[in-house]
């Protein structure tokens, strides 16, 4: 949505007002990588989304676009002709491109949504990252998928 989109869904009385507030907030979201603009209008990115899932006591679908969103942000990863894979002790744990693949099919449901949300609430609590406003979206998806990965357990429930 536009700023102006979103100030209108408040119906509050200084409608210019709720708009500069909301335009002033969505370009810190941006700043920090929660949020992203294309023309005038205002998406969540990954990392906002799942910000948006940990804060909800039980989380709620917002928009069934998240799994494009997904796709868009993995599609240089998998088209790339490098192969990259997830390693760990010196053993190849699997081929990036294919596991990406397969959490793509898996994010197509919003209940897996909801786990993934849990998943990186446990990465918090276990301070991997300590400030979600500091790490860029890349690299939170990639600390991400890594951690799932290398969960043997949570890799065999996501490819499976």
């Amino acid at each position: 949505m536009t700023a102006w989109e979103l100030a209108k869904t408040v119906r509050a009385k200084n409608l210019q007002s709720i708009h500069s507030i909301f335009n002033k907030r969505l370009r810190n979201l941006e700043k920090k990588g929660y949020a992203k603009r294309v023309n005038h209008k205002w998406g969540l990115q990954f990392k906002g989304i799942i910000a948006c899932l940990i804060i909800q006591e039980e989380p709620k679908a917002w928009n069934e676009k998240w799994s494009m969103l997904f796709e868009k942000l993995v599609e240089p990863i998998i088209d790339s002709p490098k192969s990259y894979s997830i390693m760990a002790d010196g053993k190849k744990i699997c081929e990036l491109k294919g596991y990406l693949k397969e959490l793509l099919v898996t994010l197509n449901n919003f209940e897996n949504w909801a786990d993934l949300s849990n998943i990186i609430t446990e990465i918090i609590e276990r301070s991997y990252i300590k400030n979600l406003d500091t790490i860029s979206n890349d690299e939170f998806l990639m600390l991400t998928a890594t951690k799932i990965a290398f969960d043997k357990e949570l890799f065999h429930d996501y490819t499976q």
